[in-house]
């Protein structure tokens, strides 16, 4: 049987990746030219990460709480 979920990691990496493509736009728009993706990638993280990873932890808890409460699992 085929669930509706997707795989938590999998979020995880496309969030990572639509902040990344965020900050290479903003970056690049300052510099007037494109400041490339491997680029962007080690700037974002080493200027947000830990940040970014802090929010991404925070998100999940109260993800896993919320499905405790409503006595649902969470979908792992």
């Amino acid at each position: 049987m085929k669930t509706n979920h997707k795989h938590p990691l999998a979020e995880i990496i496309k969030s990572q990746q639509e902040a990344i493509g965020k900050y290479k736009s903003i970056e690049s728009e300052k510099v007037s030219r494109d400041s490339g993706w491997d680029c962007a990638a080690d700037e974002w993280s080493h200027k947000h990460f830990p940040e970014w990873k802090h929010h991404i932890w925070n998100r999940a808890i109260q993800d896993a709480l919320q499905a405790g409460e409503r006595g649902t699992s969470f979908p792992f």
